[in-house]
């Protein structure tokens, strides 16, 4: 396989986010937050909320129900 790895196409390039830019400020606990009074909000408009539920890509990783609406087009925020 090696022998003939250069005749395989080149891997498309995927561009990634800044590590720094994955930090994020902590500002409540998320058990706080997950207790707190929350809204649904189109998840184009969630930016800048606090999130109250999780939301996990996959891949990779295994699949869980995380966000109360499987679809992601709302996400569940502190109101």
């Amino acid at each position: 396989m090696s022998r003939d790895a250069h005749d395989l196409p080149a891997a498309v390039a995927v561009a990634l986010p800044n590590r720094d830019d994955l930090e994020l400020d902590t500002v409540m606990l998320p058990r706080d937050a997950f207790f707190a009074d929350t809204e649904d909000v189109p998840a184009r408009k969630a930016e800048g909320g606090i999130c109250a539920e999780q939301v996990t890509p996959y891949p990779p990783g295994i699949p869980v129900p995380d966000a109360t609406d499987p679809a992601l087009e709302t996400i569940r925020v502190v109101a």
